[in-house]
């Protein structure tokens, strides 16, 4: 899944505790989802073809474990966090070899097309809209008073997105803010920007989140979430 795979995590994590209250499963009050990403142990350093240092320059590794929680125990422990309040995710039509991952003879090849920043535009606002009506909200009139979680896997996808759903630089900063610090950390890079959400002060309590990451399929997973 590569760089959206946060969100499908915290969709079984959610599964998994939901599931619990229905009798299947003891009760759960808490789930860890742990993401590691060591991308490095890819870079073939005998491949100077500028696809594959684009690659490398553009990826690092990463680690992080958090976790999924009740809203019960959420409020008992009196915890700051996002809640989440609608899950979504579109395959878009026509693009299977714009990004890959697949098995190499010495490490994982990655292809990124060109193409992929232009087909996530196309696509975004689309998906965008729907998601937020999902959660009983309407993109256009809160997109002002709404906090960006959305994950950089590269200067011209955050732009792209920006151009198309008149966002400006302001309210992505936390989204390039990981990307300067760490590079692209894959699925690691969307908690990452939660925690940026979270700890910031400008951003109180009851704020919606819109989260969108994508990955190969070209899938483009999102999230809504509110900050508690």
């Amino acid at each position: 899944m590569g760089c959206y795979g946060a969100l499908p995590a915290i969709r079984m994590a959610h599964g998994f505790m939901a599931s619990s209250f229905l009798g299947i499963t003891p009760p759960k009050s808490r789930i860890d989802i742990v993401h590691t990403e060591i991308l490095s142990a890819h870079g073939n350093l005998s491949n100077d073809s500028a696809e594959h240092i684009i690659t490398m320059t553009l990826f690092s590794d990463g680690f992080i474990r958090y976790s999924v929680f009740s809203e019960a125990e959420a409020e008992k422990r009196q915890m700051k966090g996002l809640k989440i309040l609608a899950l979504k995710e579109n395959l878009l039509s026509d693009s299977l070899d714009e990004m890959t991952w697949k098995l190499g003879p010495h490490t994982f090849d990655m292809t990124l097309s060109l193409k992929v920043p232009y087909a996530i535009r196309d696509n975004v606002k689309r998906f965008v809209v729907s998601l937020l009506n999902e959660a009983g909200m309407d993109f256009d009139r809160e997109k002002e008073n709404l906090a960006y979680a959305i994950h950089p896997g590269g200067p011209a996808i955050v732009k792209k997105i920006c151009g198309e759903l008149g966002l400006t630089e302001k309210q992505v900063e936390l989204s390039d803010k990981v990307f300067y610090e760490n590079g692209n950390l894959s699925s690691v890079t969307i908690p990452y920007i939660f925690r940026e959400i979270i700890d910031s002060d400008d951003i109180p309590a009851g704020t919606a989140v819109l989260s969108l990451a994508f990955g190969p399929g070209l899938t483009i997973s999102g999230m809504v979430l509110e900050k508690i």
